[in-house]
Parts: structure tokens; sequence; C-alpha cells
């Protein structure tokens, strides 16, 4: 992520949609904060710990729930934001993948057991 964001500028400055350090608000830098505290460190941290502890296909959900625990935390403390359509069909539709990677680990399981 940090190599990434470096490509990020690079872009930004490129297509000229950059913004001088000085100009963004605190509370920008203050959801960064969070975002690297809570969003990268900690979620990755709570990630290893789980490869230690369950198979690597469930582990790796945490990848796709992520997102949509975001997005409804988003809503609740910024109540400009709205569910739309588009959000909830993407909801749907990631976890509608998440069970079926959880069904099919159950099946491989029972068919293992027999």
């Amino acid at each position: 992520m940090f190599i990434g964001s470096f490509f990020t500028c690079g872009l930004a400055f490129a297509t000229g949609n950059n913004k001088p350090l000085a100009q963004i608000p605190q509370v920008v830098w203050l959801i960064i904060v969070y975002l690297i505290i809570f969003g990268s460190l900690l979620a990755f941290a709570a990630f290893l710990y789980t490869l230690q502890k369950l198979p690597t296909a469930i582990a790796s959900l945490y990848a796709y729930i992520n997102p949509i625990v975001a997005m409804f935390l988003g809503i609740s403390f910024f109540p400009q934001e709205k569910i739309t359509a588009y959000l909830l069909i993407g909801t749907a539709i990631t976890l509608a993948g998440v069970y079926m990677v959880n069904y099919s680990m159950k099946k491989d399981n029972k068919l293992k057991e027999a």
C-alpha cells in the first residue's frame, strides 16, 4: 500500500487532481490516520492471527467483508451518505460469494470425512 501510494500521487499530479498539503482539512488527516491504524495495521494483524487459527480460505474472507463493514460504518457516522441500490446489489453479491465459499468448504470437508 505504501508503494502504491507513490503511484497514486504520481497519477494525481499527472492528471492535475492534486491539492497542496496545506489545503487538506484536519478532518481528512484524522480520517487518513484512522484508515492507517484500523483499516491497515490492525486489519492486517487480525488477518495474520486468523491465518494461524483458521483455514486460509476462511481467513481470507475478511477481505470481502471488510468493505461492507466500512460502508455501514460510513453511513452510520456520515448521515449524508446514502444507501443506494448499487451498494445493496454489491453487498448481496459479495455475501453470496462468501456463502458459496463457506458452503463449498463444508461440502469438501464432508466428502473427505466420508
